[in-house]
């Protein structure tokens, strides 16, 4: 063994202070602890720290410390055994497959959090509505004025109170305004997004509701529930408890492949209220 540096020794220090060393490399570290006040130094200090750990030693641990103390280090040997079991190329796979998962997590966050944030927004707002009538003439008065289909979905012990344009973030929506049970207002917005995947969860939780899997999440005290048909999201906007925001879309209708015949014209508001928020 050649002549130690301080850096060398450094990680050889226990093993040393142990009695791990053979004679040849015993003498190597003494030669260098001669000429070394600061190795000397931690030499000594790691040498009385174990002469007061095995005159602590001597004292019996209470039992129930020592069940504890046992339990864990079964533990560890446990855990050590099932990392020996773990090959390196199976842990890079699942850390790939770790980091996809959160990559796509996030990706989802970062869409369906501004559209939750933007939907209670303009829900708190209560902007007015353009067009007053029931669930079938404000349907057929969305007709042309987005692209794409506002199939409005029956939802229980609502009435439809009126409805107008306006956006989810940067896409085109169909805000239809509800009167729900004791006054509580509901909104609902329909717009066309394929990017927003629900299935990823957003700090709130998924739920079945009949044949639908929705999502519940609640932002600045309302809850909100979206769902998707096709590449048409929904979402449902109120202060009404979760139990019974959920309570409006169970049993609720698909809505109709076909319209009904034409209705009278729907009331329209004054054009000094159609800015869209």
């Amino acid at each position: 063994m050649t002549a130690l540096e301080c850096q060398e020794l450094e990680p050889l220090l226990h093993a040393f202070v142990d009695g791990e060393f053979e004679a040849s490399e015993k003498a190597d570290v003494e030669a260098h602890l001669a000429n070394c006040p600061g190795c000397r130094e931690r030499v000594e200090i790691e040498r009385k720290l174990r002469e007061r750990l095995r005159a602590a030693a001597a004292v019996r641990a209470p039992e129930a410390l020592r069940r504890r103390i046992e339990a864990g280090l079964q533990r560890e040997r446990r855990i050590s055994h099932l990392r020996a079991l773990i090959r390196p190329e199976s842990l890079a796979v699942a850390a790939v497959a770790a980091a996809a998962g959160i990559i796509a997590f996030l990706s989802g966050r970062q869409l369906l959090e501004p559209m939750v944030e933007d939907v209670v927004r303009k829900h708190s707002h209560n902007p007015p509505v353009e067009v007053r009538g029931d669930e079938q003439q404000v349907q057929r008065w969305f007709a042309g004025k987005v692209d794409f289909p506002v199939q409005m979905p029956h939802l229980r012990n609502l009435n439809v109170s009126g409805a107008r344009l306006s956006h989810v973030r940067d896409r085109d929506a169909a805000y239809v305004v509800y009167e729900g049970p004791q006054a509580h207002r509901v909104s609902l917005f329909v717009f066309d997004d394929p990017r927003a995947p629900i299935e990823l969860g957003l700090g709130g939780h998924l739920q079945r509701i009949d044949d639908r899997e929705v999502l519940l999440a609640n932002e600045h005290g309302y809850n909100v529930v979206m769902w998707r048909n096709n590449q048409i999201m929904y979402s449902l906007v109120s202060d009404l408890d979760e139990r019974d925001i959920l309570g409006l879309l169970s049993n609720h209708a698909q809505p109709p492949a076909e319209l009904p015949a034409p209705l009278p014209t729907p009331e329209v508001q004054p054009a000094a209220l159609r800015a869209v928020p």
